[in-house]
């Protein structure tokens, strides 16, 4: 909770540089006056029945870890998390069902809510600049947080559940370290202005705010007790009570370097940071709120920081885990919750839900309860269950690698099989000879004719006729069947023994001399297809002499495709247009180049790109698209086009084509040029770990007062790394002018 942490840096480690004499000594004088003032602390006696304190122990990582114990220290429990992502800032809710936390995890430091277990972790908040320390409102339905995605920081709130920002302050100083009162109607905050540190308050819907520490050594990390009568502040070396309305501020506690006071759930004690001790390692401390004693909570080695102190549900017994209780149908009916609700609001686990029955991997997906991957990864959804469920297209499928080719299950050919052939890059042929599709079926779904299917020897004129996709007097007329082939069809059949006897007759007299093909053909002794069969007339004369075009002769099964176009009789523009083959099994088998396709626009580029016949980079250079709509449809990664040279770093994190913690963390964009270009804050940038605070000092990304001002660096390391001379800090007001500064300092 504390954002201008000097008086927290004030003297930190000083003990251990022999070098700061006068330090030492001065240090030495107010020690013994600060024994004179209060009792010697004693150890905690509190029997653990008051809720419970959350806190963050500070790792070896210089990351923190919330944890949870009892009001005496007992029952330590860490709350699930790790130990290379900053999570911070810990805040009961009203009910101590929940707290909401700070956390870096996902890049810049956004506001997150979790319950008491630590289960059920939700993102809140997702803005460029750091979301930080939040509180909740007295009825639990929204939380204020201060925020640096405005030029200056800023006071939001945002809804328990998540959802729409809002914005109450518009201040030109930073607004930090928000507290609710209990009533709802006014919220508490530390501003850091041109009159220094202060405590202000305001209505809770925004609106002018009053000051209410009226003196220059202001005030920090304010928090209202429960009944709203009073406010606890620190100033850095002592924790003060107010009134409500700024009246009667008085000191109770000031043993050591303190931050972070907040009331007991029932008012009687305050709890806080002190490094009173050692005075280096920070530990949790508590008092009684109208002055006393102070007593130790813990005593871990570690630093432990921003307590808060709040009711729990269970009656704040040991620190086990609470059971995990499977909602009674009763109770959810009443309530009005549904089981998607439960999950959302972390009273129900996904995955204890779905093997239980009460919902379905299905409507999981369905409802944004999970992604499609995870689920099926999870086992709580098969690969054709998400397609046969329409959870995604069959055609997408294939191409995202979730199904192969030989695993599309039967159907899907019926619901977009051109598609589904030509957008996965299969050929007819080829799902035929994979089991995918049936000639059969082809021929009934319309992606080929009787005839072509014959002409490609995909199905016999026997089969055709056998399967009823054709019948034999049909066959015999467009010469998919031979005339000395249709005997076997005549036994018992009139017809066709008429049909035959007709088509012998003319081709003997054709072949006599007796007539002519065009005689025979004009009178419709002969179809086109019998002539073409009976060798009376070759392809290229029936097409030059306008007795059937190459299509036609095509579906009729009278010549294969590759004759036509190696005949020059139909080119593959007509062939594509036409259907007689799909565009990519052209481009794949050499018969049209793919960007002579894509000019011709029988294929898109996405398509072309998608099918393995284009390099995205290739289109991208040769101006066939655009990186834009490259990313919008899923072509290709941000970070793809940025190691090839496509696409500047900077503008694809300006545009949102990527994160600019990602593109850091990936090696696109140094962290240097991040900041530079305004896309991460210094501060982010340490906290996320992408450089150090001298890292960032030396080189020119921030100054060392600025740093100091941030909580970035403790003022007196600064001095130690002689990055500031003592008198300089004095100067600049980061150290009080009553120091006096160490020779050589």
């Amino acid at each position: 909770m504390n954002r201008l942490p000097y008086p927290r840096a004030l003297f930190l480690d000083v003990y251990s540089k022999k070098r700061f004499i006068t330090a030492w000594a001065l240090l030495c004088t107010l020690a013994l006056l600060a024994s004179m003032l209060v009792d010697t602390p004693a150890e905690a006696s509190y029997p653990g029945t008051n809720g419970k304190i959350a806190f963050v122990e500070i790792q070896g990582t210089g990351y923190g870890d919330i944890y949870t114990a009892n009001a005496d220290g007992s029952g330590r429990l860490k709350l699930p998390g790790n130990s290379t992502t900053h999570d911070a800032e810990p805040a009961f809710s009203p009910d101590g069902t929940k707290l909401a936390f700070e956390s870096s995890r996902d890049g810049d430091t956004e506001i997150y809510v979790m319950n008491a277990d630590g289960t059920g972790v939700k993102r809140l908040t997702n803005a460029v600049g750091s979301d930080t320390g939040p509180s909740w409102s007295p009825d639990g339905t929204k939380i204020v947080f201060s925020s640096q995605r405005d030029p200056q920081t800023e006071l939001y709130t945002v809804p328990a559940g998540g959802g729409t920002n809002t914005r109450l302050t518009t201040s030109t100083d930073g607004e930090y370290d928000p507290s609710w009162s209990p009533d709802g109607t006014k919220i508490v905050y530390q501003r850091n202005g041109s009159d220094g540190i202060q405590i202000y308050v305001m209505p809770a819907t925004g609106g002018a705010p009053t000051r209410l520490t009226q003196d220059a050594t202001g005030g920090r990390t304010p928090n209202w007790s429960p009944d709203g009568s009073s406010i606890t502040f620190d100033r850095g070396l002592e924790v003060w009570v107010m009134g409500a309305d700024g009246s009667n501020p008085h000191m109770v506690a000031n043993n050591g370097r303190i931050t972070d006071p907040a009331y007991s759930p029932d008012g009687t004690k305050i709890v806080y940071t002190s490094d009173a001790i050692d005075g280096s390692n920070d530990d949790i401390w508590a008092i009684p709120a109208a002055g006393g004693t102070p007593e130790r909570v813990t005593t871990d080695p570690l630093d432990e920081w921003q307590p808060d102190w709040g009711v729990l549900s269970d009656g704040g017994g040991g620190g086990e885990e609470p059971p995990v209780i499977e909602p009674n149908p009763d109770f959810v009916a009443r309530g009005g919750l549904n089981v998607e609700g439960l999950i959302d609001e972390g009273f129900l686990a996904l995955d204890k839900a779905i093997a239980t029955g009460q919902i379905t991997g299905e409507h999981a997906v369905e409802v944004g309860l999970t992604d499609l991957e995870t689920a099926i990864k999870n086992g709580w959804l098969t690969k054709e269950e998400a397609i046969t469920c329409d959870l995604i297209e069959p055609e997408a499928a294939v191409i995202s690698g979730l199904a192969s080719p030989t695993k599309i299950v039967e159907g899907f050919e019926e619901m977009k099989p051109l598609e589904l052939i030509s957008e996965a890059g299969v050929t007819l042929e080829q799902a035929i000879n994979l089991d995918l599709i049936t000639p059969a079926k082809a021929i009934n779904a319309g992606l080929i004719s009787v005839g072509a299917a014959v002409a490609d020897d995909l199905i016999s004129p026997a089969a055709a006729i056998g399967k009823n996709l054709l019948e034999p007097e049909d066959a015999l007329m467009s010469g998919v069947l031979a005339t000395d082939q249709a005997g076997k069809y005549a036994q018992g059949n009139d017809v066709m023994s008429s049909l035959i006897g007709m088509a012998e007759q003319a081709i003997a007299d054709v072949k006599a001399g007796a007539k002519t093909v065009k005689q025979v053909l004009g009178e419709g002794l002969l179809t086109i297809g019998q002539a073409v069969k009976a060798n009376l007339i070759t392809l290229q004369e029936a097409v030059r002499q306008g007795y059937a075009s190459a299509v036609e002769l095509y579906r009729q099964g009278l010549a294969t495709l590759d004759e036509l176009l190696n005949t020059n009789l139909l080119s593959i523009d007509t062939a594509i247009s036409e259907g007689l083959i799909d565009v990519v099994t052209a481009i794949r088998t050499g018969k049209i180049a793919v960007r002579e396709a894509i000019s011709k626009s029988h294929i898109g580029v996405g398509q072309a790109i998608r099918a393995g016949l284009l390099n995205v980079i290739d289109g991208l250079k040769e101006g066939l698209i655009g990186v834009r709509t490259v990313l919008v449809e899923g072509l290709s990664t941000a970070e793809y086009l940025i190691r090839a040279g496509q696409l500047s770093p900077v503008q694809a994190v300006r545009l949102g084509y990527i994160m600019v913690n990602d593109a850091i963390r990936a090696g696109l964009l140094p962290v240097g040029n991040a900041i530079v270009e305004g896309l991460i804050t210094v501060k982010t940038a340490i906290s996320a770990g992408f450089l150090t605070v001298l890292q960032a000092i030396t080189n020119g990304y921030i100054g060392v007062v600025a740093a100091i001002a941030a909580g970035l660096i403790r003022v007196w390391d600064a001095i130690f790394k002689q990055l500031l001379t003592c008198q300089g800090a004095k100067n600049a007001e980061v150290l009080p002018s009553w120091v006096v500064c160490p020779p050589g300092t």
